[in-house]
């Protein structure tokens, strides 16, 4: 079976298996790309007195796609169980679902979501952005629970490349958030944006796994797959602990620096594992 005939066998198997978080997450795209358009037909990027539309974009697209790639793991890995249902995807679709509705209601309404300085009706709905964010921390932590007590699966080298993403999430997304919310926003110092380590974190959850899949489809040796796993995994870990240190120091990714020189090497590593995974995925296809 081809690269591509065996992706659209899994996203069906997706559908099948996660419905609801399919729909969750591609609400969460469906409104970012209205607000996209209503940025585009209104002008401005800003809602007086503090509301921006980045920020519903940002926001929604980022819990849309990690409820679709939660619910891809879950499928992929043969996860997906009545149980694990109550009490990891049902929980997480109602979690994302507030969350969508309060994100893009409050800066709709002129009111940052998460660091208001208003005094605004209603700005107590925050509130309830802070709550879910609470709960989707947890929600990853029984996510995180599920990925490691798993031993035996189908498919070894994508479990291994999902325990690493689990930690750039933990490292990467929930340490960097509790970083912003105790400084009541994204920046520190001249111009180091918290935000950047958030989206690098989070975003390991398709990063990684992208790699141990198309792994799956070669017939390289299991040692080299697991080489390959790991250098990538590593590669991504450090690339996050190099960002905490160029924020920290009140930079941008884009001020020259000795951690921009590694930042850059990370990077470098990780794409060429990719690069690599995908080369032998696709001479390999009709082998396994």
């Amino acid at each position: 079976m081809s690269l591509a005939s065996t992706l659209k066998e899994t996203t069906k198997n997706i559908y099948h298996q996660e419905k609801g978080l399919v729909w969750t997450g591609l609400i969460g795209m469906i409104i970012a790309l209205l607000c996209g358009v209503l940025f585009i037909v209104y002008g401005s990027n800003n809602i007086p007195p503090e509301g921006k539309f980045s920020n519903i974009i940002s926001f929604d697209l980022a819990i849309g796609i990690y409820a679709l790639s939660t619910a891809a793991l879950l499928t992929v890995l043969e996860l997906s169980t009545p149980f694990r249902k109550k009490i990891l995807s049902y929980p997480l679709m109602i979690t994302s679902l507030v969350a969508y509705l309060c994100e893009t209601i409050q800066n709709l309404r002129g009111i940052n979501a998460r660091f208001t300085q208003t005094e605004l009706p209603f700005h107590f709905l925050n509130n309830l952005i802070t709550t879910s964010a609470a709960m989707l921390i947890l929600l990853f932590i029984i996510f995180t629970v599920i990925i490691f007590r798993t031993k035996k699966v189908k498919y070894p080298f994508l479990l291994l490349s999902v325990k690493y993403s689990c930690f750039a999430v933990l490292l990467g997304g929930i340490v960097s958030g509790l970083w912003m919310s105790m400084e009541q926003g994204r920046w520190v110092g001249d111009a180091g944006n918290i935000m950047t380590i958030h989206f690098v974190g989070f975003h390991g959850l398709q990063a990684l796994p992208i790699i141990g899949w198309m792994l799956e489809k070669t017939s390289v040796s299991p040692n080299q797959a697991k080489k390959i796993v790991h250098v990538s995994g590593i590669a991504w870990l450090v690339l996050i602990l190099l960002l905490f240190a160029q924020t920290a120091v009140g930079k941008s990714i884009y001020d020259p620096s000795i951690y921009l020189l590694f930042i850059l090497i990370s990077v470098m590593v990780w794409f060429g594992c990719l690069l690599w995974s995908f080369r032998k995925a696709i001479p390999t296809k009709n082998k396994r």
